[in-house]
Formats: structure tokens, C-alpha cells, sequence
């Protein structure tokens, strides 16, 4: 990488080796974004093609944004990026269910995409780079097929908490008011009890490692860890600074950008979910959108200051935090998930999280309350007068 010494986190590499004709992983921890030596020479004519994978909720969309506006930096680098033009192909033109009806664009699509890293061959170092490279239907093998010939593939995929990223996950699915899950958002217990180990299977950093360094192809799979000195992580320049060989324009121009940017971060869902169930406990909540008094009640809620939870079940808490567990113990070196910063850490937190931040608003205990009985009844009296 192109950051000094000590490294700001640690990454797990696993290294593929070539023996007697045949391919196998070798693990190792180490630091400072260091790759393995690899036992064939001939790896090392190729050039790389550094392959970030998300998964969705780890800085990605940060990071891509970073990698548009700072072409001139990687050209200074010799690496050049190919964009979030990628997500074009990697849905419609590699998942494993090709829509045939999109085969002339995708044939377009993928030609583009095959030109981009035939023209790079030999003169430069290439990064695709999008959150959709953690989906679990994509046809691997034929985007390895590509690359291979001409370059070694190092898979980058960020490491974040599971409790921390499924949470995130969720919110990020209904936040948006377009979005097609938002016309009733379901409670984080309810949709975690559906989907927790469906989106821990398709999308989640262990899985999407797993994928990845199951590949043959694959030179090796590097885990950034988001949890090591936390309050100094930084997504962008631990890509910039740490993943990419012998960048230092990249680097610099990572650690000069301004860092209170924040491209897709998380935001609160209560007062949505408050008003979408206000109509089950109280006949105000069938008044039209646009009515004036819907103000008055948000009003209301935003200035309340001692908010009825609703937490997960015992059950869904222990599940949520041994899948924790598992993944910490899994993709982070023994001396980290064994130090202060590590399990005993993920335990402290989600021992916080568990009462706070991943808890819904009880909306019942709300609105059935004396204070919002009087509040409700006040303004359906004005109403009617």
C-alpha cells in the first residue's frame, strides 16, 4: 500500500498458490496491505485488477464517488477505473438468471466492459468497483473469464459488525419513500425475523469472502476490518492508501478530500412508522396527507424526549449477536478479535444496541398514553368545530 507504517487496519489475505497444476489457499494475517509471495513468477508480469466488493453498507457508495472524481490522481497512478458503469453489467448481464430480453444491451454492455480491460492490458492497473459485486446470483466465473489472461484479481471486501450492518441494511431498504417496500415499513424485529439469514447468506461480508476466495482465479482476498481504530477509519483511504500498490497520488488525494461527506448514510424511520400506525390506535391517523394537523402531530413526536420501546425477542437477540460473534472470530486475526477492540468490544456495544438502536418505537405505548389521548382528542375537537 501506500500508507507508512504501523497501518491503520489489519486485512486477512488469502493468497492463491499454484502447485504442481493444481490451486489452493494459503491464509494469512498480516498488515500494511502487503500481498503474499506467490510461488509462480509468472503472476508477476500481469498487472492488477483490484475487484472492490462492498458488501452494501460498508462506505461503498463513499468509496465510489471518491474513485469518479479522482480519475486524474489514479491516471498519475496508472490505474484506471472503470466506473459505476459496472452496475449496468453486473445485474442484468452477470447474474446467473440472465434476462434474456436484455441480450442486445447486455452484449453491448459487456463489450464495453471487455474493451475497457483488453485496452488497459499490459499498461495499467484496473479497478472495477461497485456494491453490487456482493450479490450472491452473480456468474463469478465469467467475470473472472475476462480478467484473468491479463491480470492478477485482488478482491477487497469491506468488514463491518453484523448487528451494526443488518440494521443498516434495513434502513437502507426503507428509507427511500419511492421504494417499493415503503408503502408499510415493517418493524426492524418483524423484517429481521424474515430476512436476517437470507441477507446474511447473499450479502453479507462473510459471505461475499467466502464467495470470492473460493474462486481459483482469485490472486487473494483481502478484509478490511472498519473496527480497528474505529474513530480514525476511513473507507476511502483505506482502499486509497492500503489496497492499491505504489498509489500515492490516490492516497493523497484521500486523506486531503473533506471527510464529513456521508453519500448514503442512514436515517431514523420512527416518525414514518409512527404515522403509517397511528390510524391502527387512534381514528385521527385516517385523516388525509394533507392535512394541516399531520404538522402538529409530528410536532409533537419530534419533541418527545422519553420514547416506549419495543426490543427483539430473546431469541432474535441471541441469534443476532452469536452471527456476530462468528463473523468477528472468522474475518479478523486472532489478536484483534482477542484484544479490547475486538469481542469484547462487539459485546459492550451490542449490549447498548440492543436496547437503543436496534429497538422499534412502540407506537402503542405512544399513542395509548394520556398525554397523546389528550393531544389526539384536542385536535380532532378543532376539527369538528
Amino acid at each position: 500500500g501506500s500508507r507508512g507504517y504501523p497501518a491503520t487496519f489489519w486485512i486477512i489475505t488469502v493468497g492463491l498458490v499454484l502447485h504442481n497444476g493444481l490451486g489452493f489457499h494459503r491464509l494469512l494475517q498480516q498488515a500494511h496491505g502487503i500481498r503474499p509471495l506467490v510461488e509462480d513468477d509468472t503472476t508477476t508480469e500481469k498487472k492488477m485488477c483490484v475487484l472492490f466488493v462492498g458488501p452494501h453498507k460498508t462506505g461503498s457508495t463513499t468509496l465510489e464517488n471518491f474513485l469518479e472524481e479522482g480519475r486524474p490522481a489514479l491516471k498519475q497512478d496508472h490505474y484506471a477505473n472503470y466506473g459505476i458503469g459496472i452496475a449496468h453489467v453486473v445485474v442484468p448481464c452477470l447474474g446467473k438468471n440472465r434476462d434474456k430480453e436484455k441480450d442486445d444491451l447486455c452484449n453491448e454492455k459487456l463489450n464495453e466492459l471487455k474493451s475497457f480491460i483488453s485496452d488497459n492490458a499490459g499498461r495499467s492497473n484496473i479497478i472495477l468497483a461497485h456494491e453490487w459485486l456482493d450479490f450472491s446470483n452473480l456468474n463469478l466465473n465469467k467475470l473472472t473469464s475476462y480478467l484473468i489472461p491479463n491480470y492478477n484479481i485482488h478482491v477487497v471486501v469491506n468488514y463491518r459488525r453484523f448487528y451494526d450492518w443488518i440494521y443498516s441494511y434495513y434502513n437502507q431498504i426503507h428509507k427511500n419513500p419511492t421504494h417499493q417496500h415503503n408503502k408499510k415499513i415493517p418493524t426492524f424485529q418483524k423484517w429481521l425475523t424474515a430476512h436476517m439469514e437470507k441477507e446474511f447468506r447473499d450479502k453479507y461480508s462473510l459471505s461475499v469472502y467466502k464467495r470470492y476466495s473460493s474462486l481459483p482465479e482469485i490472486y487473494n482476498v483481502s478484509v478490511v476490518n472498519m473496527h480497528h481504530d474505529a474513530a480514525n477509519f476511513d473507507t476511502v483511504e483505506a482502499f486509497a492508501c492500503d489496497q492499491l500498490d505504489d498509489a500515492p497520488h490516490t492516497c493523497e488525494a484521500a486523506k486531503s478530500r473533506p471527510k464529513a461527506i456521508h453519500k448514503n448514510p442512514s436515517k431514523p424511520l420512527d416518525w414514518k412508522i409512527f404515522r403509517q400506525r397511528l390510524k391502527n390506535y387512534h381514528s385521527i391517523g385516517h385523516v388525509p396527507d394533507d392535512d394541516e394537523r399531520w404538522q402538529d402531530i409530528e410536532q409533537k413526536f419530534d419533541s418527545m424526549t422519553d420514547v416506549p420501546k419495543a426490543c427483539l425477542s430473546d431469541d432474535l437477540k441471541n441469534k443476532l449477536l452469536q452471527i456476530s460473534i462468528q463473523s468477528e472470530t472468522f474475518m479478523t486475526p486472532e489478536w484483534f478479535h482477542n484484544s479490547e477492540e475486538g469481542l469484547a468490544f462487539l459485546k459492550s456495544d451490542f449490549e447498548k444496541k440492543i436496547k437503543t438502536t436496534l429497538c422499534d418505537i412502540d407506537v402503542q405505548a405512544i399513542v395509548m398514553s394520556n398525554e397523546w389521548q389528550g393531544f389526539l382528542e384536542g385536535l380532532e375537537t378543532l376539527s369538528r368545530k
